[in-house]
């Protein structure tokens, strides 16, 4: 009896200590639930990345797209109703929307330990958003602040711009997801040999410092909604990475097609909405995805590298979302939030809106 007990002792400590650090690694991260670290520096040269930053500011290498639909540059803000812009497709101004809305936009970085992409390249991913004319609430470290407030300056941007530090000293700075990570790494661990035998064992899973960053874009938009430092009507989140660096983005910002009181837009893959729930998320329910989905897909219909919505329904998605989370991880399941946000879309809240991505 002692001695299998001494084995099974061994088997947990060798798939903690030894196996699931080892496929972190694989998989691009390093091991462990170590983020928020005071005095944390990332392995590369933050000074010649600001520099570089400003230098192709100067020198125009960095360009914005096309503007964005509704904007009337006339009268510098949206006009949803503006026979300018489109009415047709995704674009199209919604029955019930706000006319002339107006938005924050808030971002997050912080350095999870990737291997194949260093922090200062997630700083140049993130280069094009800063650019943007618009209300920011920036959540980083303190490694990356100096870099935000650089450009933004650069740029003329200063007074839209609010740079806040992310830390791990209370649940205000840290997070409520923070509070988690050691409960969601757990989980993982004792689920990674049958994801790997279903060749699902993929970040999210059994990577808990990935799912706490996904996770945290509720918690923090939320948090600028109540607050609305800026005084607008809606609030954005925009992933700091989306693009990867190589997406020329408008540099104004109208949220015509999504400005509807009361909601909160989701983005999706899909051609449709119809195709989005009869193909997509057919037959999705949180039963089903305990039992089949998380073992065998990779839940990505729905897009959490940006969303939307005024406060009201922020308010709505974070009860719904926490309340999902918090009851997986009870049952032993642990995922990032683009699975979460497929099985709230599922149920067809009213709260929630369907938008194509394309």
């Amino acid at each position: 009896v002692l001695a299998s007990l001494a084995l099974c002792c061994l088997a947990v400590v060798l798939l903690r200590e030894v196996i699931v650090p080892t496929h972190s690694r694989s998989i691009n991260f390093s091991p462990g639930i170590d983020v928020l670290v005071p005095g944390h520096t990332p392995a590369c040269d933050m000074e010649s990345t600001v520099a570089s930053a400003l230098e192709k500011l100067r020198s125009g290498q960095v360009e914005f797209g096309a503007e964005t639909p509704h904007w009337d540059a006339k009268h510098g803000h949206c006009d949803c109703d503006s026979t300018l812009a489109s009415s047709e497709g995704n674009c199209r101004w919604p029955e019930g929307g706000e006319r002339m809305p107006t938005a924050t936009i808030v971002h997050a970085l912080v350095d999870l330990g990737r291997l194949r992409r260093s922090a200062c390249d997630y700083l140049n991913f993130f280069l094009p958003h800063l650019m943007r004319n618009v209300s920011m609430v920036v959540y980083t470290e303190a490694w990356a602040m100096t870099y935000v407030q650089a450009v933004r300056k650069h740029m003329g941007l200063e007074a839209k711009t609010i740079v806040r530090l992310l830390q791990a000293s209370s649940d205000e700075e840290g997070g409520i997801f923070y509070q988690l990570l050691p409960q969601m790494q757990e989980v993982g661990n004792r689920n990674f040999l049958k994801l790997a035998y279903t060749r699902s064992a993929r970040g999210g899973r059994v990577v808990a410092k990935y799912s706490w960053v996904n996770h945290l874009k509720q918690e923090l938009l939320r948090r600028v909604a109540r607050e609305n430092p800026f005084g607008t009507e809606f609030f954005v989140w925009m992933d700091a990475g989306a693009g990867h660096g190589h997406v020329r983005v408008p540099q104004n910002l109208c949220v015509c097609a999504s400005a509807v009181p009361g909601t909160v837009t989701l983005f999706h893959r899909r051609s449709s909405a119809e195709e989005l729930f009869e193909v997509g998320l057919n037959g999705l329910t949180e039963q089903r995805w305990k039992e089949w989905d998380f073992w065998n897909r990779e839940m990505e219909e729905v897009m959490g590298t940006f969303f939307l919505g005024d406060a009201a329904g922020l308010e709505l998605l974070w009860k719904d979302y926490y309340g999902l989370v918090t009851r997986l991880l009870r049952d032993g399941y642990s995922d990032h939030d683009q699975a979460m946000l497929a099985i709230l879309a599922a149920e067809k809240p009213s709260y929630l809106r369907f938008v194509s991505s394309d």
